[in-house]
């Protein structure tokens, strides 16, 4: 079930590099994340399901929505750093990394003490949750339209 998030990436980065131009980065970033977070909170629902079939379609559907998301927000990241900073796109594709890294390591660390104290549903709802808050926190304040260096004045580095 894991790697058909991984076909997802491989299948929508490409459309995804194609549209951003015309969707532009906040959007992108924002509706990636939103939509990962809805594929969270539907993960909560699963075990209602009762029909095992029904359980792997549902799971295999989620995980490849999950990672459709990922390429909206990972695609467009990309293009930030070579776009609009393209002086500095190595170092900013480098903090791109580290920081997917830092959510590797710490996203799992806080989801299974969110699953032993809570249980399944709940760690989905809260992490699906906060990935829905967060989207519009982001469309909210990330810079608009064609930008340069100065539309992220407050970006130390």
């Amino acid at each position: 079930m894991f790697a058909i998030y991984s076909v997802a990436v491989i299948i929508c980065s490409p459309f995804v590099g194609m549209t951003v131009a015309l969707t532009g980065n906040a959007n992108m970033i924002s509706l990636g994340i939103a939509i990962m977070g809805l594929a969270f909170v539907l993960f909560g629902f699963i075990p209602n399901i009762e029909q095992e079939s029904t359980i792997l379609i549902v799971g295999f559907i989620l995980r490849f929505v999950q990672g459709a998301s990922s390429a909206f927000v990972q695609t467009t990241c990309y293009s930030i750093a070579t776009n609009d900073f393209p002086e500095k796109k190595e170092q900013i594709v480098g903090w791109v990394e580290a920081l997917t890294g830092l959510g590797l390591i710490v996203g799992p660390i806080i989801g299974s003490t969110l699953y032993s104290t809570l249980g399944y549903e709940h760690t989905f709802f809260i992490y699906g949750s906060f990935l829905c808050f967060l989207s519009f926190i982001i469309k909210l304040n990330f810079p608009e339209g064609e930008s340069d260096e100065s539309s992220y004045d407050d970006f130390r580095y």
